[in-house]
C-alpha cells in the first residue's frame, strides 16, 4: 500500500472529520464517549487549522486514513492538536509518518518545541517519537491526562 502525506486543503475537512470520529469512537470509552457522541462539535477539525497550513494527511489510493493537525502556541511552541489513523489502518507505520511531516513543517517554522495532550493509549507512540512527560492536563471531556513535549533540532 502506498500511502502519500501532504497538507489538507479546505475541500478534505469532512474526510478529515471522518476519520477523527471513527478512530476517537473507536478507543474511548464511558463518559468520553458517550460525550463524544452527543456532542459531535468535539469531532471536528477547525477549519483555520486547514488554511494556516497546520493539517497534514495521509492517504492511500486518493483515500484519506488518517491526519495530524498542530496548533502555532507562541514564537517558538506548537501544540499537537491532534493525530488520528482510520482504525483499518493503525500500526503500520502511518501515524510515524505523519508526525515526521509536522516535525518537518514546525522545524521550517523555527519552532523549538512541540507539546501534545496525550491519552494514555497514546503514551507510548509519542515516547517512540521522542516525546517526554512533563506534566498532567484536563481535557476538555474530563479526563486529566499526560501533557509531553519534545524539542525539536535544526540541522
Amino acid at each position: 500500500m502506498a500511502v502519500a502525506i501532504r497538507f489538507a486543503h479546505n475541500d478534505d475537512r469532512q474526510a478529515l472529520n471522518d476519520v477523527m470520529r471513527h478512530a476517537s469512537l473507536a478507543v474511548e470509552t464511558g463518559e468520553v464517549l458517550r460525550r463524544l457522541e452527543e456532542e459531535p462539535a468535539h469531532l471536528q477539525v477547525d477549519p483555520a487549522l486547514i488554511a494556516n497550513g497546520n493539517v497534514v494527511l495521509a492517504e492511500a489510493d486518493g483515500v484519506v486514513i488518517g491526519f495530524a493537525s498542530f496548533v502555532i502556541a507562541g514564537n517558538d511552541h506548537a501544540e499537537l492538536e491532534g493525530m488520528f489513523i482510520t482504525p483499518a489502518y493503525w500500526r503500520r507505520g502511518i501515524a510515524t509518518d505523519l508526525f515526521l511531516a509536522v516535525e518537518q513543517e514546525l522545524v521550517r517554522r523555527q519552532i523549538t518545541v512541540i507539546r501534545v495532550v496525550a491519552g494514555d493509549s497514546a503514551v507510548p507512540f509519542y515516547r517512540s517519537v521522542g516525546f517526554v512527560i512533563v506534566g498532567e492536563e484536563q481535557t476538555p471531556l474530563g479526563p486529566v491526562v499526560p501533557m509531553m513535549e519534545k524539542a525539536l533540532l535544526f540541522e
